[in-house]
């Protein structure tokens, strides 16, 4: 007979002491060391496990233990039967939890910010493992004596190696789940934790959740009552101080009903907890900065860039050195002279490429070229509108108003993001792709100046260098176009073009030119007719303008698009290795490649020296 009493040894190690909680599938009890006086642990018993319940108790073990490195989740420490129990055994939390902590401490809004620091900290260890917790709640938190959180009960996390069949429910704490778990969607993934989190802060603030889950008696009453509450309006928190407007926004958007919007405006949960903190600061007044791509300054962004990454030394040292140069007003002054040169028909193509090149020498100042003084990408968005429809491959496509680049990205616009503290390294950026492109080696560019177009970029790295800057920028609104407003995060995304939208701005919309200028000029693009063969600056061929005036959509470099070649209609990132399609054509291609409306198509995986990209602020797709 296998008790549960005070004073029984538990696997020679440890005697319980008394009862910490229980349910329906087991118990926790407190322990002590059997050998260590000092050393009190808690003890997870299943109970009445059969089935899938079994099983995820046993896959609680195997994601606990692949989590023990993270401060921020509790530590599994042993495991074992106790006859036909098992049992997990854990660190004990000698503080408690949140939820009855905040019955009798209300929390200021810095201790609400530490807090979700650590919870994000955990969170996203999880998510990078393919793990998402699906049971966040206040009773899930626990304190350590130092302050510390401790992030526990994986007892229904979702391991991305399991799929566990639920017959008729879904499962979570009603109160605090997302509207795709309720349904039990496969969209539940890391967004879903944003969500629940969304609900703690909340909870946090006002004492309240989303929703009274009382009088929720049914899976149906539960998904109707999430998607017809809305944030109350957040003046003051349960102390009685006053909560700064940004806060809501900032939970309203991890509230968001749609799980990819949700994503979309916190790609991981860090980003949620870093908008919070920076919404809770006070605002200082910005001075005006002229260069920054929107006309303004964006939000305070976190961490100062470290110095440039090892391993993409090679290729910043491949870098030119800047030469001598004369004195400012003849630096100016020949400048001018250079610029004025390229919009002169009958320069030739040598001398484009060498004039592209003394500007990189003197140091490139053309506006959307290179990099602002905080280290993220100059980059000028130009308004494409009206929208309309566009044929692609016998399917009709809608084009909305959107913002193109007005020219590719360059060097130093790639190198900013493999500098950043947050950029080329950071997996986040390449969640859903392949596993071995998560990161996948940097290749360095043919040519490395830093104001020619970034070549040998793959589709992979461009999707990347996209989600980066987005997540950057989120938050910021973007002049509307008309009456289609653009902020990104909520309503707008900083991503690759899908084809209809690169073919509409660069044929003119409804004008449907041939090529973005018109009819064929061969002094009017880097294409094979130049002779060249490389990339250059970008820029050398302003007449080559398109009517949105964005420029180099013909010839230099092949740029990526968003969508599938053999399925335009699809857009989405995944594991698959479906060609992607390349427009505008390259330094390696001649007339026929550079038009408007041709098509070519490549492997994701794939960065040869042709290939580069362009940004869009578009809908989200």
């Amino acid at each position: 007979m296998f008790e549960f009493n005070p004073g029984v040894e538990i696997g020679d190690k440890y005697v319980l002491k008394k009862v910490l909680g229980s349910g329906g599938f087991g118990m926790v009890w407190l322990a002590g060391h059997k050998f260590l006086p000092n050393k009190f642990v808690a003890i997870k018993f299943g109970l009445n496990l059969m089935g899938d319940a079994k099983e995820r108790f046993e896959n609680e073990i195997q994601i606990l233990d692949q989590l023990r490195d993270n401060p921020n989740i509790i530590k599994v420490e042993d495991a074992g039967n106790y006859g036909p129990y098992p049992y997990l055994v854990l660190e004990f939390a000698t503080a408690g939890d949140l939820d009855k902590y905040i019955l009798q401490n209300p929390p200021t809004l810095d201790a609400i910010a530490g807090w979700l620091k650590q919870l994000a900290h955990a969170l996203d260890y999880a998510h990078s493992k393919g793990i998402v917790h699906r049971d966040l709640k206040p009773a899930n938190i626990l304190f350590m004596r130092d302050g510390s959180l401790r992030l526990c009960d994986f007892g229904i996390a979702h391991d991305d190696s399991h799929n566990f069949t639920v017959s008729g429910y879904s499962m979570g704490t009603p109160e605090y789940m997302a509207p795709e778990q309720i349904v039990n969607l496969r969209g539940v993934g890391p967004q879903t934790d944003t969500w629940a989190l969304g609900v703690i802060a909340l909870k946090l603030i006002t004492g309240k959740p989303l929703f009274d889950a009382k009088n929720v008696g049914s899976l149906v009453e539960a998904y109707q009552a999430v998607t017809n509450a809305t944030v109350p309006k957040l003046t003051t928190d349960r102390s009685g101080a006053t909560v700064p407007p940004p806060v809501q926004q900032v939970i309203a958007r991890a509230l968001e009903k749609d799980p990819q919007i949700r994503r979309a405006s916190y790609p991981t949960v860090t980003a949620f907890a870093e908008a919070f903190a920076r919404a809770i600061a006070p605002q200082p007044v910005q001075p005006a900065v002229n260069n920054h791509p929107f006309g303004q300054p964006p939000p305070k962004m976190g961490k100062p860039l470290p110095k440039p990454n090892p391993a993409y030394a090679q290729t910043i040292a491949a870098s030119p050195k800047p030469v001598p140069v004369p004195p400012p007003p003849l630096l100016e002054s020949e400048r001018n002279r250079l610029l004025l040169q390229l919009t002169d028909q009958r320069t030739s193509y040598e001398r484009r490429c060498a004039i592209g090149g003394r500007l990189n020498e003197m140091g490139d100042t053309r506006p959307g070229v290179g990099v602002r003084a905080d280290g993220l990408p100059d980059i000028r968005w130009l308004p494409v509108t009206p929208g309309g429809n566009i044929n692609i491959k016998g399917t009709a496509f809608l084009v909305q108003p959107f913002y193109i680049a007005k020219y590719p990205i360059t060097n130093a616009q790639f190198d900013a993001f493999v500098k950043a503290w947050d950029g080329y390294y950071n997996r986040e950026w390449w969640r859903d792709m392949p596993a071995q492109y998560q990161p996948r080696k940097l290749d360095n560019p043919y040519n490395s100046a830093a104001n020619n177009s970034r070549d040998s970029i793959s589709w992979y790295q461009s999707v990347a260098l996209a989600r980066w800057l987005h997540n950057r920028w989120r938050g910021y609104e973007m002049p509307a176009i008309g009456s289609t407003s653009f902020e990104i995060g909520r309503n707008a995304v900083v991503r690759l073009p899908t084809e209809w939208e690169w073919q509409w701005a660069a044929q003119g919309g409804q004008q449907q030119r041939k090529y973005p200028w018109g009819e064929w000029r061969s002094n009017k693009a880097n294409t094979d007719e130049a002779g060249l063969e490389q990339a250059i600056a970008v820029g050398m061929y302003p007449d080559g303008v398109a009517a949105c005036k964005a420029q180099d959509m013909a010839g230099n470099v092949w740029e990526w698009c968003l969508n599938k070649y053999q399925k335009p209609g699809e857009a989405g990132i995944d594991a698959n290795w479906d060609y992607r399609v390349l427009r505008g054509g390259s330094f390696h291609d001649n007339q026929p490649n550079a038009a408007a409306a041709s098509r070519s198509h490549y492997s994701p995986r794939y960065d040869f020296d042709s290939f580069g990209l362009r940004l869009v602020v578009a809908a989200p797709i």
